[in-house]
Formats: structure tokens, C-alpha cells, sequence
């Protein structure tokens, strides 16, 4: 157990590249066999990993709470720079540039493994890409993006897509940075921030319930692992990705802080893997590029919990997350066995 926690905490500062490297881009992989069996996955080891994970995330919750109400931390969250047109930029140039890159390369709809023989999508790529050039033509770019999503799931299933939240809410940011109503653009970090938590987490779900699709990478990378087995590597890797998103959308002074870790962890699989992880995460990069300039404040706690005392906070937060894993099985699950049916 002291070895699992001295080894969580260094991972939630430097996550080794493997396991952030997209499994579907690099493995085998069969998405209609259905994942482990819960029984095999909620192990002894999961469990002892899953409650040192709650105690860290009620420890982070209570310093961030406390950092939050201090007074140095406002005048230094107020000092920090913070511009509307340059995360819109990160954005638009990211989208580009991805979109570029598909439409260079040919025979791809959205990421490495979704292949098509269409020449309609070539085009349309180079359409979407053109529209980030204005701010008049985003919501065709917008509009061009959910039309290759759909089309992903006509021929991969909804269940593969479902992989991939960051696209749709790309879409959605996009669509609503074109938009003059100061309200609903309001809406576009928020929008941000709840797919790429969510793309992370669904992830890291796939590392507890397809953890073998890994094992041949780990496999040519066995050093990254820091000792431990395959089985108990992917638990770590997995709470380690699930948290830090958690965090990045419940937390306030700190929160910065979950989304420089995430952005760590992306960009340490490319060294080990290349342009295909590098372009295939590149939204992601950017999006938590642009998190990190917006800051805390994009999304708001309940007035009620927000004036709750520390503890209390805190421990209500870790109760979610703890919640919020259990729903994340359940929907992992479920949402496997219907499209297998």
C-alpha cells in the first residue's frame, strides 16, 4: 500500500506516456467483446486503489478550499492574464490545423482508427479548416464537424464514438464563439471543460474494462511501468486520468493546476509515439491550453455547497467523485451491451 501511494503521487505529477497513448491507435482492439467482468475488475488491488484515490481527492479539495478563501489567492487570480480572443484563437488554430492534416493525409474521418474510403471527406475537412479563418464561418465548421461525427458513428457505432465527447463539444464551442449573444457564448468554456472531462473519464474506464488492449504496448515500454504489474499499472493510470478530470471540473483555486497534470500527460505519449498521438490529441491539447488560460470560474458550484465549511465541502465533493465513477461503470457497461446486441 505505501508503495501504491508513493507511486500515485508521483504519477499525478508525471503520468509515463504509454498510457495516455490512445490504445486504438497503436493495439488491437474489438469493441463488440464485451469488457472484463465487474467481479474481475473490482479486485482487492481496484479497491485498494479506488479508496487511496478518494483519500487524495478529499485532501486536494480541502487545500484547494482553503487556498480558494484566502486573500492572496484572489489578488492572484485577478493578476492572472486571461483573454477571450486568445483561447478562441488556440481553438480555431487547433481545428485547423487538425482538419489540414486529415484532409492532407486522406482515407481518415476524425482520428487515426476511423478509416473511410469517401472523397467527399477529404473536402469536406479542407471546407472546415477554411472555416476558422472567420469568426462569420465557425458555425459551418461547426456544422461540418458534427456531419463527420455522424457519419463516424453510421459506420463505427455509437459505442466507439462515444470515445470521442471532445468533438461534439468542440463543435458546440465553435458554434456558440459565432454567436453575438453575450449569454449563450458564456456557455462555450463550460462546454469545453465538461467534454474533455468527460472524454478523459470515459477513458479511463476503458483502461478498467478493456485493460489487455494496453498490455502489448506495456509490454515494449515495461520500464514505464515502475515495477508493477500490467493489472495494477492500468488501475493507477486509469484513477489517475479519472481524478484529475474530476478535479478539473469541481475544482476552484487549484483547478488551473488538474488541467497543467492532464496536459502533462498528453503531451508525455509523444515522444514515444509520435505525429499519429500528437495530431490525435490535439484538440485535447489545445482545449486544456485554453482551460488553463481561462481559469477558475467557468463553472460555478451550488450556491448551497459553495458556502458550505471546508470539510464539509470536501467531503461532499469526494462523494461525487466516488458517485461519479460507479455511474461511469454503469454507463460503460450498459452502453457496451446495447450496442453489441
Amino acid at each position: 500500500m505505501r508503495k501504491l501511494s508513493l507511486t500515485a503521487g508521483m504519477l499525478l505529477v508525471a503520468m509515463p506516456g504509454v498510457s495516455q497513448a490512445h490504445v486504438k491507435w497503436f493495439c488491437a482492439y474489438d469493441t463488440t467483446v464485451p469488457p472484463l467482468p465487474i467481479r474481475d475488475v473490482i479486485t482487492p488491488t481496484f479497491l485498494a486503489v479506488a479508496g487511496l484515490f478518494c483519500g487524495l481527492m478529499f485532501t486536494a479539495y480541502v487545500i484547494d478550499r482553503v487556498v480558494d478563501t484566502s486573500i492572496w489567492a484572489k489578488r492572484f487570480d485577478n493578476a492572472i492574464f486571461r483573454s477571450d480572443a486568445c483561447t478562441s484563437t488556440i481553438i480555431r488554430v487547433a481545428v485547423g490545423i487538425l482538419f489540414l492534416v486529415l484532409w492532407e493525409s486522406g482515407g481518415i474521418i476524425l482520428t487515426p482508427e476511423l478509416n473511410t474510403t469517401s472523397n467527399v471527406v477529404p473536402w469536406l475537412q479542407l471546407a472546415i479548416a477554411g472555416s476558422m479563418l472567420s469568426r462569420s464561418t465557425l458555425k459551418y465548421g461547426a456544422a461540418g464537424i458534427m456531419l463527420l461525427y455522424v457519419y463516424a458513428i453510421a459506420d463505427y457505432g455509437a459505442f466507439h464514438l462515444m470515445d470521442y465527447p471532445i468533438f461534439p463539444g468542440i463543435a458546440v464551442y465553435l458554434a456558440l464563439t459565432s454567436v453575438e449573444n453575450p449569454q449563450f457564448r458564456a456557455l462555450r468554456m463550460p462546454v469545453l471543460y465538461a467534454s474533455v472531462a468527460v472524454t478523459m473519464m470515459w477513458g479511463a474506464i476503458e483502461k478498467f474494462g478493456y485493460p489487455y488492449w494496453t498490455f502489448p504496448l506495456l509490454t515494449t515500454h515495461a520500464d514505464l511501468t515502475l515495477g508493477f504489474s500490467f493489472d495494477q499499472f492500468m488501475y493507477i493510470a486509469g484513477f489517475v486520468e479519472f481524478s484529475l478530470a474530476f478535479f478539473m471540473l469541481t475544482g476552484t483555486a487549484l483547478l488551473r493546476w488538474a488541467c497543467a497534470a492532464l496536459l502533462l500527460l498528453m503531451t508525455s505519449a509523444i515522444p514515444e509515439f509520435g505525429k499519429v498521438d500528437a495530431i490525435g490529441h490535439l484538440l485535447i491539447i489545445a482545449s486544456l491550453l485554453a482551460m488553463i488560460i481561462a481559469g477558475q470560474r467557468t463553472i460555478q458550484l451550488p450556491p448551497a455547497l459553495a458556502r458550505a465549511g471546508v470539510l464539509k465541502q470536501a467531503s461532499i465533493l469526494t462523494l461525487g467523485y466516488s458517485a461519479t465513477v460507479v455511474v461511469s461503470f454503469a454507463l460503460y457497461y450498459s452502453s457496451q451491451f446495447l450496442a453489441g446486441r
